[in-house]
């Protein structure tokens, strides 16, 4: 289907997964999901790069899509190979860190990391809610068959509310989602638990910690309505606390920059 969407000329965007799913041995423990591949190059160069050697004038091998991001230069690992490199990876095993996921995400035989839409560009929201709605049945199709224990999404807000708009205008999918604290959401995907955080990248240690602190309750829940959120509040209202005084006194210093460049 993505070759069919990528080759025609109103579309011409390259797309790749993330991690190797060959690997798989049973139902991964974690999938991660993102909203799109963040670079950007056209499909027909994709197709023209000895690096992406799976889809290097053979648009249709399937193992473009099933050995995730192995693009790689001749003697070079792959972007896959280095993704414990990647400048969010060490915030993702921060936000894990009060759970059992920090050993799982370093066993690429029991996670999953892809995209609601494999089509890449530079930024998420350069994605159009078109190319999401076609794209995203894959997705769901990924998380049917892999069955993973604990579905996780990131720049969760964002990710909810686009999910939430292709729920309302497509009807492909059925999603409900709803705020716990901070930059923190739980959603119900098709009948399935999913929990939204703040992209991990370039998030303070405050907000990194606030993330740490809820995520154990959300996995030990047997699903959407089993949320606690009052509890949760109450257990996590230290983190909570540093969580907004560091966006004080980061909109103070902003003002004071400000109130002097003026």
């Amino acid at each position: 289907m993505y070759h069919q969407i990528a080759s025609r000329d109103d579309v011409n965007i390259a797309y790749y997964t993330q991690s190797d799913l060959s690997l798989l041995t049973t139902s991964p423990e974690l999938m991660i999901v993102g909203i799109n591949p963040g670079s950007f190059s056209s499909y027909s160069d994709q197709r023209r790069n000895e690096n992406w050697s799976y889809l290097y004038k053979n648009p249709l091998d399937e193992n473009h899509l099933l050995k995730g991001n192995y693009c790689h230069e001749k003697g070079k690992p792959s972007s896959w190979d280095n993704h414990r490199k990647w400048k969010y990876w060490s915030g993702l095993r921060h936000c894990l860190s009060k759970t059992y996921l920090l050993d799982t995400i370093d066993n690429d035989n029991k996670i999953i990391i892809t995209n609601a839409s494999f089509f890449s560009t530079k930024k998420a929201n350069e994605i159009s809610e078109e190319l999401l709605i076609e794209t995203i049945p894959q997705t769901l199709n990924l998380i049917k068959i892999s069955n993973p224990k604990h579905l996780l999404f990131l720049s969760g807000k964002r990710c909810f509310e686009r999910l939430n708009s292709i729920s309302k205008l497509s009807g492909l999918i059925n999603f409900e989602y709803r705020h716990v604290c901070g930059n923190i959401y739980i959603g119900n995907l098709n009948g399935k638990l999913c929990i939204g955080i703040p992209h991990p990248a370039y998030k303070t240690n405050e907000e990194l910690n606030l993330v740490a602190s809820v995520i154990p309750y959300l996995i030990n829940v047997k699903g959407y309505d089993d949320i606690d959120e009052e509890l949760i509040n109450k257990e996590c209202s230290k983190q909570i606390e540093a969580y907004k005084e560091r966006i004080i006194n980061h909109k103070k210093t902003s003002g004071s920059i400000d109130k002097n460049t003026n």
